[in-house]
């Protein structure tokens, strides 16, 4: 049966190659991945992010779905070891707090979405919605990559909005910070999340299927 279906995809233009990773890939992959994943706060400033990575972050998020394939997002990349001086811009826009831990983070990314849509200039209300999974894509590419990546909503909007003269319809919503991870400083932490009760529902708010706990 896998032999036909495989062969249908070929039929429809899938390489046989992709066409054999969709049955044959590592069903745990992805997960294992998320379960790597984590907003650490110790970057090590002696290992050096390529560009080689950096191109393969982009890509990723290029290759997130949005409403009518509008891909509302825009990702500045600000890299220390190439412009400081662009970087120490971003970087001063950032809350006291977050100064203190990214401060050896080689790459400071600043994640915006376009509010409206460009082939009508009515207003994207997913906009948000799709520039956040653009931007998990990111991550999830970082740490299977060995980088790690934080992300920062504590910054100053009007100035970060300023500094990078964005356009009056185009909002920062998030700084990424990426690196790699000090793990001579680093803590192993439990990641805590709710039980799936609060979160999942089936049929109707509130109502719980036993079997997925």
């Amino acid at each position: 049966m896998k032999t036909i279906l495989i062969g249908l995809l070929a039929l429809l233009g899938f390489s046989p190659f992709i066409a054999k990773k969709c049955f044959y890939h590592d069903q745990q992959s992805v997960t294992q991945i998320l379960e790597a994943r984590h907003s650490g706060n110790f970057f090590d400033p002696n290992k050096h992010v390529t560009a080689n990575q950096i191109k393969s972050l982009i890509h990723a998020a290029q290759l997130t779905p949005s409403s009518y394939n509008e891909q509302p997002w825009n990702f500045i990349i600000c890299d220390k070891s190439i412009n400081s001086e662009a970087y120490d811009k971003v970087f001063n826009t950032l809350h006291q707090f977050n100064q203190n831990w990214a401060k050896n983070a080689q790459v400071l990314a600043v994640i915006t979405a376009s509010t409206n849509y460009s082939k009508n200039n009515h207003a994207n209300t997913s906009a948000q919605y799709d520039t956040g999974a653009a931007a998990l894509s990111m991550a999830i590419q970082a740490t299977a990559l060995g980088l790690m990546t934080h992300q920062i909503a504590g910054f100053d909007t009007e100035e970060l909005t300023k500094l990078l003269n964005l356009p009056s319809d185009v909002i920062p919503l998030s700084v990424m910070a990426i690196g790699y991870e000090d793990l001579t400083r680093s803590t192993t932490r439990t990641k805590e999340r709710k039980p799936i009760t609060e979160n999942f529902f089936q049929d109707s708010w509130g109502s719980i299927n036993n079997y997925w706990q």
